[in-house]
């Protein structure tokens, strides 16, 4: 919601009616596998799998080992959040045709990129990312999120009844530490050590 007041913003959004769609859900991560296929890029549900070190002689010493144990371990479910909220804020100069967001990034040279290369909102050198003081974060706020993306477009480049040039941009309360954050989701590791 672009407004040019918290107000404004806060009174648009309780006029967004949505209508869901109830589908199957699938609330164990270890099930998700053989749970309904969400998105035909990930097949079987997983998005990627990522594995380090050499596969050969990591199954070679456990098949020499005298004793392997097996470990089954639950990661609980938690949202970060910390005291200082998430903000950003979005300007566009049209002198130099370049985009500026002082936003409160743990990785503002990744989120730069990933605004650039992949949302496509400006060249990257067209896009420069502040990361002012971000306070706590404890990952919340590596992530890139939508909203900091609206708040570009916003910038004073879209003409949405704001002047042009006028900054656009917010500062998250409560809610917003846990509502839209990144989570740990509780998942399975399957973990096993092995004693020569």
């Amino acid at each position: 919601m672009i407004a040019d007041t918290l107000a404004q913003g806060r009174d648009a959004a309780e006029k967004v009616k949505v209508d869901y769609e109830v589908l199957p859900a699938v609330t164990d991560p270890a099930e998700a596998k053989s749970g309904p296929q969400i998105h035909e890029v990930a097949p079987k549900n997983i998005i990627y799998e990522w594995s380090l070190g050499d596969q050969k002689a990591v199954d070679a010493a456990f098949a020499s080992a005298k004793h392997v144990t097996r470990l089954d371990i639950i990661n609980n479910r938690l949202a970060p959040n910390a005291i200082e909220p998430r903000a950003a804020l979005a300007e566009y100069d049209a002198g130099t045709d370049q985009l500026t967001l002082w936003n409160t990034t743990q990785n503002p040279h990744v989120s730069r990129l990933v605004i650039a290369a992949f949302v496509g909102m400006a060249p990257e050198h067209k896009l420069r990312v502040i990361a002012p003081d971000v306070g706590g974060g404890f990952g919340s706020k590596i992530f890139i999120y939508p909203e900091e993306v609206v708040h570009l477009s916003g910038g004073g480049r879209l003409p949405m009844g704001r002047a042009q040039g006028t900054p656009a941009g917010e500062v998250g309360g409560r809610a917003l530490g846990i509502l839209p954050h990144r989570r740990a989701w509780s998942r399975p590791r399957h973990a096993r050590r092995a004693r020569a």
